[in-house]
């Protein structure tokens, strides 16, 4: 019998480890979820992060080696669903927020932001807050960008959105609210503004019109109809 110990930390969705030791450095995902607490195993996924940050699932009497340390997450859920970060294949058994992703792959919520990839739309930027729905039959892809020094807080229908430019255009308000505005033309928009720089804080951004942006800035989007 060996008498070397193998620690094991384990987590469940929020990111709190906790250490577990064993007596064998073989363990199996069962094991794993036993140690942890967990009853029934069924209802639970058993997630080991492989080095390059890849996670995979393990079954109940799948073997591991513990000898080389590795995070394990232990989650409430009746299957897995496949989702990209960064090129990673990654798994989850439920919708996941932004932030947890970033905290998958070991990026910092304060120096970067997670974009959620889109094959017909443009990116859309994924708040730490927001709750994305990966257990449709698609697999979301996501990639991550360090933020630029420049940034600006603005609320889109009181949605908080990063922007990082000085000025923002009527169209790239709306596509904020409407991601699929650039594919219905014929539909048309009031935006309104407030909390704004200068002279004028509140007025009405006309189609094709750029205003200045400043951090707090609120955008109100209407349709109004087809054009």
């Amino acid at each position: 019998m060996s008498n070397n110990n193998y620690v094991v930390k384990i987590s469940d969705d929020k990111f709190e480890f906790s250490d577990f030791t064993f007596d064998d450095a073989k363990v199996t995902g069962g094991e794993l979820a036993d140690v942890f607490g967990v009853h029934p195993v069924e209802n639970y996924r058993v997630y080991q992060q492989v080095k390059n940050l890849e996670l995979e699932e393990l079954r109940p009497n799948e073997k591991i080696d513990i000898s080389s340390p590795s995070d394990i997450y232990i989650i409430e859920g009746d299957a897995s669903y496949n989702f990209t970060v960064d090129g990673l294949n990654l798994v989850w058994p439920r919708a996941i927020r932004g932030g947890d992703i970033k905290k998958l792959i070991k990026k910092n919520s304060s120096d970067f932001d997670l974009f959620l990839e889109y094959k017909d739309e443009a990116d859309q930027i994924v708040n730490d807050d927001r709750l994305i729905d990966i257990t449709q039959p698609s697999v979301e892809r996501f990639y991550t960008k360090k933020k630029p020094d420049l940034s600006f807080d603005i609320f889109v229908e009181g949605i908080l959105h990063k922007w990082y430019k000085k000025e923002i255009s009527y169209e790239e308000v709306v596509t904020l609210e409407v991601p699929d505005y650039a594919t219905h033309p014929e539909i048309t928009y009031s935006v309104k503004y407030k909390k704004g720089p200068g002279v004028k804080p509140e007025g009405i951004l006309t189609k094709g019109a750029i205003i200045n942006v400043k951090n707090g800035m609120e955008f109100n989007v209407s349709e109004t109809g087809q054009s």
